[in-house]
């Protein structure tokens, strides 16, 4: 049986990567039901305590003048994930870890408009597949 994995950014508490991941996935499922996002942690997303990142998360909480109502989006955001999106049991960590996936699936797909925005991405070319 052919397996397949999705990396894509799947962790964000945005309404547009949320969408591309659960219709990307719920697309791909339906020609091949064993399919599953890649439950994939950038190195990025491991340094949050840069000062670039607290930098930027303070001005953001700033602008949406309430953290209750950012806390309760991102409550929703996680229960969303949770119920309709199906991850892989492993977690991979940082960029060489998620070359370790290949492995696993017999086709991978990267998905989103937004992993070749290296802003985003921090310049990690791991969701540009081997």
């Amino acid at each position: 049986m052919m397996k397949i994995g999705i990396l894509t950014f799947h962790r964000e508490i945005n309404y547009g990567a949320c969408l591309q991941a659960y219709a990307l996935l719920t697309h791909i499922k339906k020609i091949q039901n064993d399919t599953e996002i890649i439950d994939f942690v950038p190195n990025s997303e491991i340094d949050k305590r840069s000062w670039k990142r607290k930098t930027l998360h303070f001005f953001k909480t700033l602008v949406s003048f309430n953290e209750k109502k950012q806390q309760l989006k991102k409550k929703k955001f996680q229960s969303f994930y949770n119920k309709h999106l199906i991850l892989s049991k492993e977690k991979l960590i940082g960029d060489n870890e998620a070359r370790i996936a290949n492995l696993q699936y017999q086709i991978l797909i990267s998905g989103s408009d937004q992993i070749f925005n290296l802003t985003l991405s921090d310049n990690s070319f791991t969701y540009y597949l081997p």
